[in-house]
């Protein structure tokens, strides 16, 4: 490998983001996964609650603490803990039901949107192999839209490098 080339490779490498972004890095999850399937494990992907909102149904030898209640950020999972209402005692027997109403993504490692991730790994694989090569002629014969990649990729920034000024 020339030297020219391996500093391209080196330009996109996740520790340049920094301690911080590292895990985030869309090349960091991609090395995960890889290495997760190399020794046969499975990788799951975590559904992570974005929205959490509850209705009162039924209550009774209580009301609704004037503090309110809480959602939690946690991967669901069975008897997963989603939001904590909190109810003063007013009699002997204090009950109360709700009704949950909750929105999920799948997220990778629970921490990177799912979605987002795969959006970030074709821009940052594109972006990397066009530091060696321009597309082919042939990409629209195979339904690749151009175009449509290059301006998504226009967009796309990965975390700043340490001593960068973004």
């Amino acid at each position: 490998m020339r030297r020219a080339d391996a500093a391209k490779v080196r330009a996109y490498q996740p520790y340049l983001s920094g301690k911080r972004s590292v895990s985030f890095h869309p090349f960091a999850l991609l090395r995960e996964i890889n290495n997760a399937d190399k020794h046969r494990t499975v990788h799951p992907i975590w559904d992570i609650p974005t929205y959490a909102h509850y209705e009162v149904t039924d209550q009774r030898d209580c009301v609704l603490s004037e503090r309110g209640s809480r959602a939690q950020i946690c991967h669901l999972k069975v008897d997963a803990e989603v939001a904590f209402i909190k109810v003063r005692k007013t009699g002997p027997d204090p009950q109360i039901e709700v009704q949950p109403y909750a929105e999920a993504e799948p997220s990778l490692e629970q921490r990177v949107w799912l979605q987002t991730w795969l959006r970030d790994i074709k821009t940052a694989a594109f972006l990397l192999l066009t530091e060696f090569s321009t597309p082919p002629d042939e990409l629209d014969e195979v339904g690749i839209a151009w175009d449509r990649l290059t301006l998504e990729v226009g967009e796309f920034r990965f975390p700043p490098h340490r001593g960068s000024s973004q």
